[in-house]
């Protein structure tokens, strides 16, 4: 209570009732596996488009040679396919998506490297560039440097050359920003001579003008007309299968030597975070890098590096990498990981059906109690294999679809096999946002597979008779209506937890519930805070029925809640315990549409 202590006015805040409860988000996601290359320690991280994915973990996978790819179908990991369930995600609505990279093991790991040598006598590196991780991710980058052009100066006087060579001096009208080391590049009028790096060792005022000295001669002598521009270096770091400069690194010339200027380039490019590659500088790499400017384009790369020889895919993984281990927030790896972000509500691992790995994921979902997951069976099941693999999996916490996909083939002609959970997850995801949890993602179009022939096999309704009541979701082709999906059952054996909206729904009332009501943690347990809470609860799960989740024409007949002496007894409360009991009424899809059609006679009509 406020004290009142001397005469006023005291204007108070008070409460206007029970604090409101806030559905959570239920679209967001969370996948691990295999990446080109991208941070492998702390939490996951969110990408929320292809080209961010890109961005961070680089380009997609190749597919193994053959014989490596029995050894991954033998051992149930396809680990090269998690960047073509990203897109998936993406193609079919999802919006935030949380990756967890796996390091494949390091036993014949290489990072990819370039270096640009000096073929002079003897032969002398100029620069090298090296990925940052290993792996077959960084064969596609490419570090460009160029010239970073930051003024230009008219040569306004010849010098007038001693007998022998050019001299190694160059006037101008103005100074400007030219000191004592910078670095600057002489480009002749004519485009007939070639253009040069130089360092600027001395200058001096000639009369109104100003005469530099240079570090050499150029190659041929500067005349009235030439340009003088004052230069730094750019590298630019490209990743070709996205096909976007990822990272660009200006410089900008100051009073070092163009080789102090590289290296602060290379010091520049190492301290960043994220950075793609490492770059280490020669002794003296001007004299080569002068003479690859262009005559005819001075504004051309000095030079390129295409990095190659990067090796090591995921074939040596093990159930045990994707599961992971818990190290404690931050710290932990794999499946695991996944427990640090707790806005996901669904996962995956896409292209892996391992029994232990699947095992692993409903059990991470079954413990935090909040999110679904959506399973993979094996690329090459039929009927009979489909069902068998769904045989030993019996959950609530887990849907699976059959068959796999066909997507454009991301790296050129042809067509790709995808593993349908990306896709699923993208169909949740989008469901969610535009209908609601309760409604089942289903009778969906899939959406970035390939038109007509989008399913690595059809099934007819007569083969789905055999799957869909053993909980495999069939994804199907139909004339005139596209590639839906025609299942939306979970893998549980319990009635009360067939379909997966409803699993799903109460997953989105518990968690609400969960975090709407921290507040009442350390109330005074008495009528007065029950009250409230029934308040509270009852606020949300009216407008849970207003959504269209809730059967019942009334919300007394869509849900019930109960906090009072009824729900609790003295022991309880004694305990510190109080307890709430909530019953909600969901509303199950119509799965099966029964229309009755029967003759009737001209009389009965028009009656």
């Amino acid at each position: 209570m406020p004290e009142y202590l001397s005469p006023g006015v005291f204007v108070e805040e008070i409460s206007t009732g029970p604090r409101p409860i806030t559905g959570v988000a239920t679209s967001t996601a969370g996948m691990v596996g295999v990446t080109a290359r991208g941070p492998d320690s702390g939490k996951p991280k969110l990408v929320t488009s292809l080209l961010d994915f890109h961005r961070l973990f680089g380009g997609f996978l190749p597919r193994p040679s053959d014989a490596d790819m029995a050894t991954a179908d033998a051992n149930g990991i396809r680990w090269w396919l998690l960047p073509l369930a990203v897109k998936g995600f993406f193609d079919n609505g999802g919006q935030r998506l949380y990756v967890k990279r796996i390091v494949p093991p390091a036993a014949g790991s290489a990072k990819a490297s370039a270096t640009l040598v000096d073929q002079a006598a003897p032969p002398v590196p100029v620069l090298a560039a090296e990925a940052v991780q290993a792996g077959e991710g960084g064969n596609s980058l490419h570090a460009v440097l160029r010239l970073a052009r930051s003024a230009t100066f008219a040569v306004v006087a010849p010098a007038t050359p001693p007998a022998g060579d050019p001299p190694a001096t160059v006037t101008i009208a103005t100074l400007g920003a030219i000191e004592d080391g910078s670095t600057v590049l002489l480009v002749p009028a004519d485009r007939t001579r070639q253009p040069s790096l130089h360092t600027v060792e001395s200058h001096a005022p000639d009369g109104v003008n100003h005469t530099l000295t240079l570090d050499r001669p150029p190659a041929a002598a500067a005349v009235a007309g030439d340009t003088l521009v004052l230069a730094g270096f750019r590298l630019e770091i490209v990743d070709a299968p996205p096909g976007v400069a990822r990272q660009t690194r200006t410089i900008p010339s100051a009073p070092n030597p163009p080789a102090a200027d590289l290296a602060r380039l290379a010091t520049a490019v190492g301290s960043d975070p994220d950075a793609l590659l490492s770059l280490t500088i020669g002794a003296d790499p001007l004299p080569f890098l002068s003479g690859s400017i262009s005559r005819t384009d001075p504004g051309r790369p000095l030079a390129t590096l295409d990095l190659a020889g990067g090796a090591g895919g995921g074939g040596g993984l093990t159930p045990a990498d994707y599961i992971g281990v818990d190290g404690g927030s931050g710290n932990r790896t794999g499946i695991q990981a996944l427990e640090d972000i707790d806005e996901v509500a669904i996962c995956a691992v896409p292209g892996v059906w391992e029994t232990t790995v699947l095992d692993g994921l409903n059990t991470h979902c079954e413990i935090l109690g909040d999110r679904f997951a959506v399973f993979d069976g094996p690329p090459a099941a039929d009927l009979e294999a489909i069902r068998d693999f769904r045989e030993p999996l019996s959950t609530d916490r887990a849907a699976l679809y059959y068959p796999w996909l066909q997507v454009p083939n991301p790296a050129g002609a042809g067509t790709a096999k995808a593993p349908p959970s990306g896709h699923m997850i993208g169909v949740y995801a989008r469901t969610d946002v535009e209908r609601g949890v309760h409604k089942a993602p289903a009778n969906t179009v899939l959406r970035g597979i390939v038109p007509g022939a989008g399913l690595a096999s059809d099934v007819t309704r007569r083969e789905q008779d055999t799957l869909n009541p053993v909980g495999i979701n069939v994804l199907r082709a139909f004339p005139n209506l596209g590639q839906r999906v025609w299942g939306a059952r979970t893998l549980s054996d319990d009635t009360r937890w067939r379909y997966v909206n409803v699993r799903r729904l109460f997953l989105f009332i518990e968690e609400s519930l969960d975090e709407g009501l921290q507040w009442v943690v350390f109330e005074p347990n008495a009528e007065q805070l029950w009250a409230s809470v029934r308040q509270s609860i009852s606020s949300f799960l009216t407008e849970v029925w207003r959504a269209g989740a809730l059967a019942g024409t009334t919300p007394e007949e869509a849900f019930y809640v109960v906090c009072d002496r009824s729900t609790m007894t003295e022991d309880d409360l004694a305990q510190g315990r109080l307890v709430c009991q909530v019953g909600v009424a969901p509303v199950f899809p119509a799965e099966f549409v029964v229309v009755r059609i029967q003759q009737a006679t001209r009389e009965s009509n028009t009656s």
